[in-house]
């Protein structure tokens, strides 16, 4: 069975999996969060993989995903190029941030008083 690059690090392939399933709103608010989290840790992680992987099967083959955005996978694969402690530390904040979506707040109340710091 192929494994995806994540599968061997639990904490990423949970908060992955939680983010691929939570509802659609949460799931843009939790990418977005992400993809800033990941452009702080590495500048160049995104803009690599978006120019890699421009037209690449794979991003066709995830159109028919309904859970799974070209922006999601691009955000996911650039965790790639985030140092390990990095990308665990991420992962358990993300689990977190998807948690507190799901139970606490408004998202958009989130945003807009730029909370998101005191939260994590």
């Amino acid at each position: 069975m192929n494994k995806r690059w994540y599968d061997s690090e639990p904490s990423v392939s949970m908060a992955i999996s939680l983010l691929q399933n939570t509802s659609r709103e949460n799931r843009d608010h939790a990418t977005t969060w992400l993809e800033s989290r990941v452009m702080k840790l590495n500048p160049h992680a995104i803009p690599t993989v978006a120019t890699q992987h421009q037209g690449n099967w794979m991003l066709r083959l995830i159109q028919k995903r309904k859970t799974l955005t070209e922006k999601l996978w691009v955000v996911i694969e650039s965790l790639r190029h985030v140092p390990e402690t990095d990308r665990r530390s991420l992962a358990s904040d993300l689990i977190n941030y998807i948690d507190y979506l799901e139970h606490e707040a408004d998202p958009e109340d989130l945003f807009s008083t730029n909370q998101l710091e005191a939260v994590l």
